[in-house]
This record gives C-alpha cells, sequence and structure tokens, in this order.
C-alpha cells in the first residue's frame, strides 16, 4: 500500500476516534457523575437507599441537567437536577414530617372535629359534603366542606399540624 495512503487512513482514524473520546471527555468532565445524582436525590427525599430504585437518570446536555425517574413506596417520582452543581431544579416528590412521607398527624375524622368545634357545630347538626385529602402549595392538607342553616362552610385543615389553613362560609 502507497505511504499516503497510509497516513491519510491513519489521521482518519485518529479523527474518529477523537470524535468519539472528545464528547465523553466533555461529558465525564464538565457534568457530575450520576452517581453523585443519586446521593443528591436520595438526600433530597431524606430516605434509606435502599428504599428507593432508580429507573432512569438521562442527561439533557441542552439544558445542562439529569432528568430522574425514581420509585419509592410503590410510587414514581421524577427529579431533575442540575448537570454542573447538582442542585435539584425539580421534583414532585413531597416531603412531609412524618418519617414515611405517607402517613398523616390527624386522621380526616380528627379534621372533621377540629372545623365543626371551629363552626361551633356538632356533626349531628351538619351535613358533610365533601372530605378529601389533597395537596396544597406542597401541604397535604384536608379539603372538608359541609352544610348548615343555609350557609355552606369550606375549610382547608393541615393534615400534619391539624391548623386551619383556610375558611369560607357562603349563604347557598
Amino acid at each position: 500500500m502507497n505511504k499516503k495512503i497510509k497516513i491519510v487512513i491513519l489521521i482518519v482514524l485518529i479523527l474518529i476516534v477523537l470524535a468519539l473520546v472528545i464528547p465523553y471527555i466533555y461529558v465525564k468532565t464538565a457534568f457530575i457523575d450520576k452517581n453523585v445524582v443519586k446521593e443528591n436525590v436520595i438526600a433530597d427525599m431524606q430516605v434509606n437507599v435502599e428504599d428507593v430504585h432508580f429507573k432512569d437518570i438521562d442527561l439533557d446536555i441542552d439544558d445542562k441537567y439529569y432528568e430522574v425517574e425514581v420509585y419509592y413506596n410503590n410510587k414514581e417520582y421524577e427529579y431533575k437536577v442540575d448537570a454542573k452543581d447538582g442542585k435539584i431544579i425539580y421534583t414532585n416528590f413531597l416531603i412531609t414530617p412524618n418519617s414515611d412521607n405517607e402517613t398523616t398527624t390527624i386522621s380526616v375524622d380528627e379534621a372533621i372535629n377540629v372545623v365543626l368545634k371551629d363552626a361551633n357545630l356538632d356533626l349531628e347538626q351538619v351535613n358533610i359534603i365533601k372530605r378529601e385529602e389533597e395537596y396544597d402549595d406542597g401541604i397535604k392538607v384536608y379539603d372538608i366542606e359541609f352544610n348548615y342553616n343555609n350557609f355552606e362552610y369550606e375549610y382547608k385543615i393541615n393534615a400534619n399540624t391539624g391548623e386551619i389553613i383556610s375558611f369560607d362560609k357562603d349563604r347557598q
């Protein structure tokens, strides 16, 4: 084979290797490691690493963040983690003051007792039309509505503390 052809082939191979290696080196040096992402997610969730399963950890190079799908207590949660410094950008995982992130300090029946006491009424006097557990600004709350004497009462109760978050009373 001609010496010039060998040199051209060698140069092409070197360029191909560089084209493959340079992006790899860039990703490895410019962004945090996936293990650091896992550690940051676990720290944010405040749970044991054995209780969490990481489904996907994908790097979005253009937007410079990791998109993470994680399972905890048979539920799927999402995280977006800054690929440069590891800060949590977004998550739909909500931390409650309780250790298992699932139970509440008070029950819905206890929340009903709170609202009835606040309204100075008894359970026998009212018609409860709504008693739901939901999240409001990241806080687990009970949404309780009832009718009494041509008025509709609406309460939101912090499910962890039993405090009244909001109250409204309207004529029906």
